[in-house]
């Protein structure tokens, strides 16, 4: 056996048929299919059931896992010298076997190859949102597996699993598979993996991806999975600890070496500093910091780095403060509410008025603005209460020497009975255009920071509104192509009737030429005729009066014949 597919289905009924068809459709053959169902709640077990394949594996469990199930697939079932993955609602093209199968054949280097992915929708047309998430994420470029492990601890995960055929002993050298993990094994495996081998990605799109709205993709973009996500991605820093080599470290970290100065290459301390580089994910820093920790509790390893780095228990405690990685401040944070106004040419930075506050969950409040512009006109005022959080705010008044103006919010989300809610880091109200020559600008009201909660509704109910905006966009779409389809249908109608007509015309002009040349035709040999004809009346006229002539001759020929004969008689 060389293959061993194995296709993990849960409720995926409506795509389980066409992900299996497009296995036993594959130009190559030599190989088994070992479908897991992980207690499917769907028709998914009939629609196996309908095939019988003896190549076909049919594992179906009793309750749901939810992990493992590939890992039971491969150490329990598989029997074949390389494992393809397979997902029960993606889609294979027909050579994909035989393009991989062939790779590994001949480059024996490598202990998996992956390939591109299309990515499909629901209806399985092609992925198109040029700034959603999965738009062109499986396009990457081949690289050696130092800069693999450099690209998965910066970017993340940018493999196509379902695209994946690994040879089998691999999966046994290296263990990939651990528990706890929903969101990122993939990634996890891919790290084990590339901490001893190197893998390949052949540049064909052979593998359809399918990605489901509401986040229905295990790695789809809901507010749990994202929660999980950084939970797991501190979990999955670990693995690099597994480099114990200054020179491999250095193939994975380049720019590292200031960290690895020394006798004595201490990989927690290195890759800690790394870890706590400006501009880190705040788990990646507390990961970094957890290193840093356990080393400066170590005194062999605090006597490293203190010889080696000068680093000591006080650049810890720097370190521990310079980044809220827990989010405190966000909730206990100062903010600046902002004036600006407009003299007619823009918003500008130097015409504005700043009040520094602390927000908590609630603030009330009532700020005076005074202007120091002698003489000047402004047509424009505009309001920043607060600055990049989410805020409910309720404008109670805006007074310009006591003299109501009124604000409109310019970004907001929608109105409550709480005010109004934005859903972008800048609020901002701004007047109408008019003038004002006030010099006193006064803005009552209150302001709600959201609760987490909160956000994550208002998140989830845009989400739906744009979801059934795209349905909507999609009906639309259909119908336009649907109308441009019959527009062109009848453009063509009316250019073929038109190119008929046209025909006809040219048909009809070349008739008339014709006719008119048949006319003249007709007119010469009607006067060649005419002319013929004269022409044979004076031939009969001739001839009847040659044959009278004849005739004439004829009589006196007669007569003197009988003159003749009678001059014998008499003789």
């Amino acid at each position: 056996m060389k293959v061993s597919v194995i296709l993990t289905s849960f409720n995926h009924s409506k795509y389980i048929k066409e992900s299996i068809e497009s296995v036993l459709k594959q130009t190559f053959q030599d190989y088994e299919l070992i479908i897991i169902d992980d207690f499917s709640q769907d028709n998914s077990r009939n629609i196996i059931d309908e095939y019988t394949d003896p190549r076909i594996v049919k594992v179906y469990h009793d309750k749901n896992y939810g992990e493992g199930v590939l890992a039971e697939g491969i150490f329990k079932y598989a029997k074949g010298e390389y494992i393809a993955v397979h997902h029960s609602d993606d889609v294979w093209e027909y050579n994909k076997l035989e393009k991989q199968v062939a790779f590994l054949d001949k480059h024996s280097e490598y202990a998996g190859v992956f390939t591109n992915a299309e990515i499909i929708d629901e209806n399985g047309e092609i992925y198109k949102e040029e700034t959603g998430f999965y738009y062109n994420l499986f396009q990457v470029d081949n690289c050696n597996r130092y800069e693999w492990l450099n690209r998965f601890f910066y970017k993340g995960n940018c493999l196509c699993h379902p695209s994946l055929m690994m040879r089998r002993r691999v999966y046994s050298d290296v263990q990939p598979f651990i528990h706890g993990m929903s969101q990122i094994p993939d990634m996890i495996m891919w790290i084990k993996i590339c901490l001893q081998y190197e893998i390949f990605i052949l540049p064909e799109k052979l593998v359809k991806f399918r990605v489901h709205r509401n986040g229905k993709n295990t790695s789809g973009l809901r507010a749990d999975s994202q929660i999980r996500s950084t939970v797991e991605l501190f979990f999955m820093l670990s693995n690099y600890l597994q480099v114990k080599d200054k020179e491999e470290f250095l193939k994975i970290f380049p720019k590292a070496e200031e960290y690895t100065l020394g006798e004595e290459f201490l990989i927690e301390y290195a890759f800690g500093r790394i870890c706590l580089e400006e501009g880190m994910q705040k788990y990646t820093r507390l990961f970094g910091l957890q290193l840093m920790f356990n080393i400066i509790n170590n005194p062999v390893q605090a006597a490293i780095v203190k010889r080696q780095y000068n680093y000591n228990h006080k650049n810890f405690i720097e370190d521990t403060g310079r980044v809220d990685i827990f989010y405190v401040l966000p909730y206990m944070s100062e903010q600046r509410a902002t004036l600006y106004w407009d003299n007619g040419d823009g918003w500008k930075e130097n015409n504005k008025i700043q009040y520094k506050y602390f927000l908590t969950n609630e603030y009330e409040f009532d700020w005076l603005f005074t202007l120091d512009l002698p003489n000047a006109k402004i047509k424009r005022v505009r309001f920043d209460p607060a600055e990049e959080i989410f805020v409910k705010c309720c404008m109670e008044s805006c007074k310009i020497d006591n003299k109501d103006i009124e604000m409109l919010p310019d970004n907001t989300y929608f109105h409550d009975e709480d005010g109004d809610i934005f859903m972008d880091l800048d609020p901002i109200y701004i007047s109408c255009e008019a003038s004002y020559s006030g010099k006193a600008i006064r803005i009552r009201g209150k302001l709600i920071r959201m609760s987490e909660k909160e956000v994550a509704e208002h998140i989830n109910k845009i989400s739906k509104e744009v979801e059934a905006l795209t349905d909507k966009i999609k009906y639309v779409e259909k119908d336009y192509e649907e109308a441009k389809s019959l527009f062109f249908k009848e453009r063509s109608t009316k250019e073929q009737i038109n190119s008929n007509l046209n025909e006809e015309v040219t048909a009809r002009e070349e008739i008339q030429k014709k006719y008119l040349k048949l006319e003249q035709k007709y007119k010469q040999s009607e006067k060649e005729h005419e002319e013929l004809k004269n022409q044979y009346k004076e031939l009969v006229k001739n001839h009847t009066k040659l044959k009278k002539e004849h005739e004439d001759l004829g009589n006196q020929d007669i007569v003197q014949y009988l003159k003749r004969r009678n001059l014998f008689r008499r003789n």
